[in-house]
Formats: structure tokens, sequence, C-alpha cells
């Protein structure tokens, strides 16, 4: 039995091209729904050594085109790293993603939390700013509305002020899935979440996730 919807989630598109274009065609040609949030954040290589920069919007054209069109992708800007992110990339960033037909976003904020992390942040984790989380989020929902960009807030979605007016709050809308795919279950269907804080369906992972060793060596992360 062949999936009913498989996730891609990736910084790197030309990487999904190059290695994955013929698994990604024959599950479409069996009915498979394929689509991608694709992680774009301007943070530039101190902050994420290895991620195609500047942007390869060829590579972006040519993955849309792969799934099917720009409503196959949403764009992840994850994560906000205070006192880095910057809103003026941030708007450059969110006009090309809407001049290609690419509408739907999602953001998350750094988690510093983890040993490891900051341990991969060493002296300069003292630049980071918490205080600015409110103003920022509503920045970012400035440029969405300027572009007509539907951003949503993830897993911190519940921790920000009721004054944010973003739509929903979750990664994977079910919505989405609907209007891309035929056939997916509403939520009332498949009421189910597999992170409550980010309201993901049921779902399971595949392969195993990048390592920060053999990937691209961005600061924030988590993995081994």
């Amino acid at each position: 039995m062949w999936p009913q919807v498989v996730q891609i989630w990736t910084k790197g598109p030309s990487g999904i091209l190059k290695l994955g274009s013929a698994i990604v065609r024959e599950l479409r040609e069996r009915g498979t729904t394929v689509i991608c949030q694709l992680s774009v954040t301007g943070l530039g290589r101190e902050i994420e050594p290895h991620v195609p920069w500047p942007v390869d919007w060829t590579a972006i054209e040519d993955l849309a085109d792969l799934l099917g069109g720009p409503e196959a992708i949403a764009w992840r800007y994850d994560p906000v790293v205070p006192g880095y992110s910057d809103l003026r990339v941030l708007d450059e960033i969110a006009g090309r993603f809407a001049a290609r037909g690419i509408t739907r976003a999602s953001y998350n904020w750094l988690q510093p939390g983890r040993a490891l992390v900051q341990e991969r942040m060493g002296s300069w984790a003292s630049k980071f700013r918490f205080d600015d989380v409110e103003e920022f989020s509503l920045g970012i929902e400035r440029i969405g509305r300027k572009h007509g960009i539907e951003f949503t807030i993830l897993a911190e979605g519940e921790k920000l002020p009721g004054s944010l007016n973003l739509s929903t709050r979750g990664a994977w809308q079910y919505e989405w899935l609907m209007e891309t795919g035929a056939g997916f279950p509403t939520r009332e269907m498949l009421p189910g979440v597999f992170r409550p804080g980010c309201m993901t369906a049921p779902s399971f992972d595949v392969g195993v996730a990048g390592q920060y060793r053999s990937c691209f060596g961005c600061v924030y992360c988590f993995e081994p």
C-alpha cells in the first residue's frame, strides 16, 4: 500500500531534486500527495554554515513543479533567532516566495535550553535577546499581510499574547492537505495530533533525520 501523504522537510531543495526526483514522481503517479515544508531563514553562514545562501530560487521553482505546483510548498521560517533574525531580510524573502505563489508559512522561535545547543552557541549565546518576542511576531504578521502570506506560529503559539492575529497556530494544517491532495480526512474525522503544541497530523518519520556533522552544521541544531 502506498502512503496517502508524504511530507518532505528540507533546507536544500537542490538536494531533493538531485536525490529524490524519481521517488517523488513515482509517489505522485501512485496517487500519493507529496508536500514540502521548506526552511529558509536568511540567517547566514555564521548560524547556518552549509545552508545554500543566497537562496537558490530556481531550485525552489523546480521543486514546486516536481510537486505539482506552489501550493504543495509551505515556507518554514524556523528558527527565529533573537538578536540575529532581521525583519528586513524576512521581508525580502517573503516577497520572493509570494512572487512564486507560495503563500503558506510558519515560524518558530529558537529553543536554547538544550545543553547541546548551548555548547554549540558558545560565547555568542549572550547576544540572543528574548525580550522582543511579541514585537518581532507582530512584525512577522505585518510582513505576511503585506505579501499575502498566511503565517502560523508553531509550538510557542500558546505562550504568545492574544493580541497576535495569527489565523491558525500549528505546523501541519489539515486545510493545506485537503486543498493539495484528494480525499484527505478533515480535522473532525482525524482528530488526533502528533505534537499537541504544533497541532501536527498523526504521522511517522521515514529514515534518519539530518545529523549535525553530516548535514548543514546549524548552530541551533539539537541533533548529535
